[in-house]
C-alpha cells in the first residue's frame, strides 16, 4: 500500500527536474525537447512500473537478452555455435 503513497512524489520530482531544466531548453530544437519528454516519460513509467513491482527486470536485462548472441559472435569470431 505505501507504493500508492509514492506516486505523487515521484510526479513532483518529475515535474520539478522538468522545470527546472525546461529554463535552459527554451531555446533548443523541437526535436530535442521531444527527446527529453520521450526519456523522461519512459523513466517515469519504468519507475512506476518498479514500484508496482521490484521483482520486475530492468532495462540492463533487456539490454542483455536483445544484444547476447551479438556478443557470442564477435566474441568467437562470427561462429555462433561455439
Amino acid at each position: 500500500m505505501t507504493t500508492w503513497y509514492a506516486l505523487p512524489s515521484l510526479l513532483t520530482i518529475s515535474l520539478l527536474v522538468t522545470a527546472f531544466q525546461w529554463h535552459w531548453m527554451r531555446q533548443a530544437r523541437r526535436k530535442e525537447k521531444l527527446v527529453y519528454l520521450t526519456l523522461l516519460a519512459a523513466g517515469w513509467i519504468l519507475a512506476v512500473l518498479l514500484l508496482i513491482d521490484p521483482r520486475l527486470p530492468g532495462p540492463t536485462q533487456l539490454v542483455n537478452a536483445l544484444f547476447e548472441n551479438l556478443g557470442r559472435q564477435v566474441i568467437h569470431g562470427g561462429k555462433a555455435g561455439s
